[in-house]
């Protein structure tokens, strides 16, 4: 618990006394979260960060959680994070569809 006490100057008190609960925590960077586990675990995702957060690095900061996850980000931020988590065609897809409508490759095999 945190206490503040208003002072004047020459040193003598004034006013009341505050306490502001609070409880210890403790951040960690995901990539050095890896292979640790914890209770709970609250991400916090801001807008700059979006462009870091891949597939393997939401995976690795989700997961990190035995019990609850809270995740902190703006409804436009989480936007951002979902539509880059989801699987974009490459060249790779772009290639194998022509050659299946060609007829080159087999869907069935």
């Amino acid at each position: 618990m945190i206490v503040i006490v208003n002072k004047r100057r020459g040193g003598s008190h004034q006013g009341h006394v505050k306490e502001i609960p609070f409880q210890t925590a403790y951040a960690i960077s995901i990539h050095k979260s890896q292979g640790l586990e914890y209770d709970d675990v609250g991400i916090v995702i801001s807008k700059n960060m979006v462009d870091f957060i891949t597939k393997n690095v939401f995976y690795t900061a989700i997961t990190r959680a035995k019990k609850d996850v809270s995740i902190y980000w703006s409804p436009e931020t989480e936007v951002n994070v979902l539509e880059q988590l989801v699987p974009q065609p490459n060249n790779d897809y772009h290639l194998l569809e022509s050659f299946i409508k060609s007829g080159l490759v087999s869907k069935d095999a």
